[in-house]
């Protein structure tokens, strides 16, 4: 399975192409761009291997709304929605890969430090799929894996609120 950009089925930056713009549903942003909007401030870059807490995006929380996760390579943006705000078409969606994305957290992947760039210059990052099943997000109970990289387990997830085992997978970190 590889990564796709600019296809989050969910994100306002992922519209399909071929559906109306006026039948497509609108959606809330991901924790990148509103990070580089200046609209997220709770995000946690995270290095030691562990358990985190992470907040839906939708709305303002005292938990991190994103975990950011830095390789020698790339740099990992993990984050979750519901269905509220924005992204309350979530709800009704009849779609199998949209509706479930609220069950679980999902991965973007994006080169460099995105934040340090001039907020000119565009920075593409790509959804990470779990498996070779193309499930761009991780339900409890399931693992996405970067062989070689780095491990996200979600261990579940409660009134809004996801708990996720992050660990390394090369020896070197």
């Amino acid at each position: 399975a590889l990564p796709i950009s600019y296809g989050d089925a969910w994100d306002v930056m992922g519209a399909e192409g071929d559906t109306p713009i006026t039948s497509q549903p609108i959606g809330d942003f991901g924790a990148l761009q509103k990070a580089r909007a200046g609209w997220l401030t709770s995000y946690l870059p995270i290095s030691k291997p562990g358990v985190y807490q992470l907040a839906q995006l939708e709305q303002a929380s005292t938990l991190p709304q994103a975990l950011v996760i830095q390789t020698a390579g790339f740099q990992y943006w993990v984050d979750h929605r519901e269905p509220v705000g924005n992204d309350a078409y979530l709800a009704q969606s009849l779609s199998t890969l949209t509706g479930e994305v609220t069950t679980g957290f999902e991965v973007h992947r994006v080169t460099g430090d995105p934040l340090a760039a001039p907020a000119t210059t565009l920075t593409p990052d790509y959804l990470i799929p779990r498996g070779k099943q193309n499930l761009y997000f991780t339900p409890p109970g399931s693992t996405l894996t970067v062989p070689g990289v780095l491990a996200l387990t979600a261990l579940a997830r409660t009134a809004g609120t996801m708990t996720i085992r992050f660990r390394w997978l090369d020896r070197t970190q």
